[in-house]
């Protein structure tokens, strides 16, 4: 075991209390909440809703947001629940956190989990770049009058602008993850509230409009032909997870810095909570905006094609329009504009460094200084990002492709639970009492959940498309399976052939762990031993006490009897002198009687 330590001692887990950690509970809040609060919210649900209204034809979404909300409860809670547990208690990124378990079984698919994330930050940084942009661009110009412009603006950006975002943002990025936790402390103290503010005086001027509530009826009118659709299921499932970010290690990841006493359970369930919230907010600002500043001058199906086709495939629906909506609020109306893209840019950044914290822990695991691995980190995302950062068809592509591998990863992590056995999990891992609820979710409806709507989904793209789901330069179905496919493959080569030192040292140091976790139990024990010891102490110094107490008593009790029982005793010698003396009397008169009785019989006789 110390040559273990000896060798490998920048592998061994840190204790809670030797690794970064949050201040309190409130900045934790905030930091998760910044994490998964962004683009996903108000750039990708809104899109996502639109497209759904678009391909289905229905009257509205009400049934989308039904069974968007259920998989809130149904998926994303229970999988960050058991996230924040495996994190808080292996103090491990995610690939190692699944070789910690499965002993290098199931390594590939915590690889996958973390692959899939990182693929997503190749292009959500070209995103948060438009992002910086607009921040800019509108604190030197006026604001669009109408769609048309709005969409001049966008396309405008497109020329040469992203891929010098792109490299602003990862700079800003990797400066703030190399102060690790105490930047990300510092910005969400401003930037979540000022974000979440701004968005709800939007929501409160996007109902002032006249035909607001043709969208707000639109939003949740229920459609019962949704119900029917996979892709209705599978893009509601997909975007809870990109929502919350549920099953994409974050949370795994910044449970690392979680303290003892933070409790994962109450974490896991009420951030997605407020996460949801803000999406059903961005959602209703959306549709109500869109219908408030378009409809009049356009039919509703006209409307709906513009929400879903602005940019491509809706990539520049929020980057239209809510310049739109700042321009309606009149002077003012640029000042919000400038404070909510600065907001949005912070939070965007938020979640970019809860992104590079996943990647950069794993490679700072294999020996790397914090440095280097953020100058590496930075250039892969750079150099990965610039496709998507030229083409905004490429970007929609990977969107397409990594936002649903949320599913398998989802999958995955379920897999792994089900691998350590639930019981041995919600007792040693969460070590919190749960609800039998969480074991039949975790063991039942997760994995019905992730394999039924997958397969139905298959066949149906393949037979409602049959011309279509096979192109793989489009968002499609061939596209999501050759992406997926292909790195499912690499990870199982490299699983298989690769050089295992870094991960044998990881099952080695299982035992390690496993003391760890032992001493803390030991701690507890021998901490509710002394407490048990006082407590007995105490109760052997009163019992000492009570009973010297009790001796002083019987004491002064026997020294009264003492002086009682002399009384006493002086008392029955007095009545015995005094029945002596009676009786001395008796005798005496007696005898004198007798005298004198036989005096008188001698006198008589004479």
């Amino acid at each position: 075991m110390s040559q273990i330590l000896e060798e490998d001692s920048s592998l061994i887990p840190t204790e809670p209390s030797q690794s970064p950690q949050f201040s309190n509970r409130y900045l934790l809040f905030l930091s998760a909440i910044g994490a998964a609060v962004g683009i996903g919210n108000t750039w990708r649900y809104p899109r996502i809703v639109a497209m759904v209204l678009s391909e289905s034809g229905g009257e509205g979404t009400g049934v989308f947001l039904l069974i968007w909300i259920s998989f809130l409860f149904l998926w994303s809670i229970p999988l960050i629940i058991s996230e924040y547990s495996l994190g808080k208690y292996t103090r491990f990124t995610t690939p190692s956190t699944f070789d910690y378990f499965t002993f290098r079984k199931g390594r590939f698919m915590g690889m996958f989990i973390s692959a899939a994330i990182v693929f997503i930050t190749f292009y959500y940084a070209v995103i948060s770049g438009w992002c910086l942009y607009y921040l800019f661009y509108f604190m030197f110009h006026s604001l669009p009058t109408n769609m048309d412009e709005a969409g001049e603006i966008f396309d405008g950006m497109q020329k040469g602008y992203p891929v010098l975002t792109l490299f602003a943002i990862i700079l800003i990025v990797a400066l703030a993850c190399y102060h690790s936790v105490k930047s990300i402390e510092k910005a969400n103290m401003i930037l979540v509230p000022l974000l979440l503010l701004i968005l709800f005086i939007c929501f409160i001027k996007s109902l002032t409009f006249e035909y607001s509530s043709i969208g707000i009826r639109t939003f949740f009118y229920p459609d019962p032909k949704l119900l029917i659709k996979p892709t209705t299921w599978f893009n509601a499932i997909v975007q809870n997870s990109f929502d919350t970010g549920a099953a994409e290690g974050l949370f795994l990841t910044y449970a690392n810095y979680m303290k003892e006493k933070h409790s994962p359970v109450k974490s896991g369930f009420f951030i997605p909570m407020v996460n949801n919230g803000i999406s059903l907010l961005c959602g209703m600002l959306t549709f109500a905006s869109s219908f408030g500043l378009l409809y009049g001058k356009e039919t509703r199906d006209q409307v709906i094609a513009k929400m879903n086709n602005s940019g491509t495939c809706g990539t520049g629906l929020a980057f239209e329009l809510f310049p739109l909506l700042f321009n309606s609020m009149g002077g003012v109306g640029r000042i919000l504009c400038v404070f909510f893209f600065l907001a949005l840019t912070c939070a965007v950044i938020s979640s970019l460094i809860s992104m590079f914290e996943l990647p950069l822990k794993f490679l700072v695991d294999f020996k790397y200084s914090r440095k280097k691995a953020l100058i590496f980190l930075s250039i892969l995302v750079f150099v990965l990002g610039l496709p998507s950062a030229l083409s905004t068809d490429f970007l929609s592509i990977e969107d397409y492709s990594w936002g649903n591998a949320l599913l398998m990863s989802g999958l995955f992590l379920d897999i792994l639970i089900q691998k350590i056995k639930i019981p041995f999990f919600i007792k040693t891992v969460i070590r919190q009492k749960m609800p039998r609820i969480f074991a039949f979710l975790i063991k039942y409806v997760i994995p019905v959940e992730a394999v039924g709507i997958l397969i139905w989904w298959v066949v149906t793209e393949i037979y409602n498309n049959p011309k279509t789901w096979y192109h793989p330069l489009k968002p499609s179905l061939m596209a999501c399976l050759i992406h997926w496919i292909i790195l499912v493959v690499i990870l199982i080569i490299y699983t298989l052939f690769s050089d295992n030192q870094y991960f044998s040292t990881r099952r080695k140091i299982q035992k390690i762990v496993d003391a760890r976790n032992k001493k803390n139990d030991s701690e507890k024990d021998q901490e509710n031993q002394s407490n048990e010891d006082e407590e007995n102490q105490n109760e052997n110094q009163n019992e000492n006490q009570n009973e010297n107490e009790n001796e002083n008593e019987n004491e002064q009790n026997f020294q009264n009897f003492e002086i009682d029982s002399s009384t006493h005793h002086k008392l029955i010698k007095n009545n015995e002198n005094q029945n002596q003396n009676q009786n001395q009397n008796q005798n005496q008169n007696q005898k004198s009687n007798l005298s004198n009785f036989k005096t008188h019989i001698d006198n008589q006789d004479l």
